[in-house]
């Protein structure tokens, strides 16, 4: 509340800081919710001892909650928006902190960002939004914050290594070396042990990732493909979306550069956010490896993930050469492809790949021909070059299944639902929230920030649907009501 002195009536009279705010304003859905929801997380307030006061953690979440959710990112414009603008005074209720405390409270509270995920999606299950039996899973790179000439290669930091170690190297060596090699010996803020200490940091980095490459300012980013096709220094981040809602289950920052076994982590940490296990995930190609076929067969969930060639002709992108592979049918029930020329080249053989990597399925290489049609073909010499036409694919029955299952009608129009699903999110969290042009330096503080995003894109996307269908403040708290006494969320002191 504010004294407000009207000189010339002469009185005096007190108004609130909600005052001018709309009813159905964003500001006051997020505070009704995080004030609703807070005490079940069970988070002890450290009071602080002597100097200045410890900010509370609830005010402080409401705070940081609403300005991401207005795409205000930078602590310093949160903290001069706590000094002037009325909206911020209301949700933060009063409380002033600086810059320096705002970024200290996203470190050490961070991994509660993912438990109210959790809150959001029990909320939306509660009211009747949707019962997450189908959610759809895909990935973006995040952008570090690391230039991508801003790399050491591992030949320079063995160099540099032996430069620190006492070992007397030529002059004419270290001039020659690239230009992040240099910077890094001429830094002044870090004496010769620290550099050494840094240095084997790198080094370490450079073993884990497998990539001849680390970046200096991030050294846990790792090289990725971004959908151009050009190479970044970036986080793989994986998010599950409901179908209905389109609401975020899960996110979950990675740094392996590819898909292909991220799947059972990410519907894992989906099913822990909306406490039940979904009927059916869609996901596209890049996770249609034998890991993920095995995870969703195991945990009785039905998959939607179509191989290469099922892809390119849902996108309309198959081979414009008619005896490209693209054009050979493959006839299920014979296990058989069928040629442009309507001739038959029945599976042949079977090879089993094993991997040197044991915790990886082995892979299955199938063959198929048939040497007498090709022989006899008038269009051999458009379709092969040798004495036959050889269709060979790397699967299994697993695949197979996966396969037979993405050709039926059914499959079809339920995958066709995943583009408009996943795409909605992490199109908002690029041109709205910007999660590419915000800096983030290692995986941690990259996993609290795409939480928080996720968060606040859920809370944004409720308050919309509610707005439409129900009234939120009666909805709210009977859930609270039904459901506070059994919904233990723990909040733990380390991320998964």
């Amino acid at each position: 509340m504010m004294l407000v002195m009207d000189i010339k009536q002469s009185s005096f009279k007190l108004e609130r800081l909600d005052d001018d705010i709309p009813k159905d304003h964003l500001s006051r859905f997020i505070v009704r919710f995080v004030d609703e929801f807070f005490p079940v997380l069970k988070v002890e307030e450290n009071m602080g001892g002597k100097g200045r006061p410890v900010l509370p953690v609830r005010k402080m979440f409401k705070l940081i909650i609403y300005a991401f959710n207005e795409g205000v990112t930078s602590s310093k414009v949160i903290e001069d928006h706590t000094k002037y603008h009325k909206i911020y005074l209301y949700v933060s209720n009063g409380i002033k902190p600086s810059q320096r405390s705002i970024r200290k409270f996203i470190r050490d509270y961070g991994y509660l960002f993912n438990v109210f995920i959790g809150s959001t999606l029990l909320f939306a299950n509660e009211l009747g939004i949707t019962d997450f039996k189908h959610i759809s899973i895909d990935r973006t790179i995040k952008k570090a914050y690391n230039s991508k000439f801003n790399v050491l290669h591992e030949k320079d930091i063995n160099t540099i290594i032996q430069y620190y170690s006492g070992l007397k190297l030529p002059n004419k060596k270290i001039k020659k070396l690239p230009r992040p090699a240099r910077k890094l010996i001429e830094r002044t803020d870090l004496n010769n042990e620290d550099k050494l200490e840094l240095l084997f940091e790198l080094q370490t980095q450079i073993k884990m990732s497998g990539q001849n490459t680390v970046p200096v300012n991030d050294v846990e980013a790792r090289w990725m493909h971004n959908k151009q096709g050009l190479n970044e220094v970036a986080y793989n981040v994986q998010s599950a979306v409901d179908t209905v809602s389109k609401l975020i289950c899960a996110v979950k920052v990675s740094q392996k550069p590819t898909d292909h076994y991220e799947l059972p982590e990410i519907v894992k940490n989906a099913i822990n956010n909306i406490n039940d296990e979904p009927e059916y995930v869609s996901a596209d190609t890049g996770y249609h490896t034998e890991t993920s076929f095995q995870y969703l067969e195991q945990n009785n969930i039905k998959g939607l993930i179509p191989d290469r060639k099922q892809t390119r002709e849902n996108t309309g992108r198959l081979s414009e050469n008619p005896f490209h592979k693209d054009h050979f049918k493959h006839d299920l029930e014979k296990d058989t492809y069928i040629c442009p020329n309507k001739q038959e080249l029945p599976f042949q053989q079977e090879i089993k790949h094993y991997l040197e990597n044991e915790t990886k399925p082995y892979k299955i290489e199938r063959r198929y021909w048939n040497y007498n049609a090709c022989q006899d073909c008038p269009d051999k010499e458009k379709c092969y070059k040798g004495t036959q036409r050889q269709i060979t694919e790397f699967t299994s029955n697993t695949a197979l299944k996966m396969k037979k299952q993405m050709e039926t009608k059914e499959y079809k129009n339920m995958f066709k639902k995943r583009s408009s699903t996943v795409e909605a999110p992490f199109g908002t969290l690029k041109t709205y929230y910007h999660i590419n042009e915000l800096p983030t330096t290692g995986i941690q503080h990259t996993k609290h920030i795409l939480a928080l995003q996720a968060l606040t894109y859920n809370l944004k996307r409720l308050n919309h649907i509610i707005k439409n269908t129900y009234d939120e403040t009666e909805n709210i708290t009977q859930f609270i009501e039904k459901i506070g006494a059994t919904l233990n969320l723990k909040c733990k002191t380390t991320e998964k």
